[in-house]
């Protein structure tokens, strides 16, 4: 049971909460611009074909560790409240879904699925604490090198 949790955990939990925290980003971008979104779980290029739209969301999904959010047009002029605003929506998303999760390992009675909820919630308290610090991502950051973190994107929005 515990091998089974942790392959699910690898292959289903840690994409599928990336792809909720891209979908943060996205809900900014739909509450408060008139464009449409584009979330990406895995490279944010034409390889990665439109899977399935909900609403102005558009989602190019393929198994990956990594993911994106952007406008669908490209470059959007945008305010400084608007870009703050939808650089949150990706750390907000993974700050509720590390506490929803701790809530549900504390109350769940199988010891094995209340393990597996605790290391979802731990997957995602990292996942805001990595994008929420105000930095850009060295060399060795794998696909997200060179770009600001969500952090500096706050960071940045507010300072101007």
């Amino acid at each position: 049971m515990e091998m089974m949790l942790f392959i699910i955990f690898y292959i289903v939990a840690i994409p599928l909460s990336i792809l909720l925290h891209e979908v943060g980003h996205a809900v900014g971008i739909i509450a408060f611009t008139c464009e449409n979104a584009r979330v990406f779980l895995g490279p944010a290029n034409t390889s990665n074909k439109e899977v399935f739209k909900i609403g102005r969301m558009h989602f190019h999904i393929t198994l990956a560790f990594f993911g994106y959010c952007n406008f669908s047009k490209g470059d959007v002029k945008q305010t400084n409240f608007q870009r703050g605003i939808i650089a949150a929506g990706g750390p907000i998303m993974s700050l509720f879904l590390s506490i929803l999760f701790y809530i549900f390992s504390i109350y769940i009675t199988q010891p094995e699925i209340g393990k597996f909820a605790a290391g979802i919630s731990l997957f995602n308290m990292l996942n805001f604490l990595l994008t929420i610090i105000p930095i850009k991502y060295p060399k060795w950051w794998g696909p997200y090198k060179g770009f600001p973190s969500d952090g500096y994107r706050i960071y940045m929005a507010v300072k101007k």
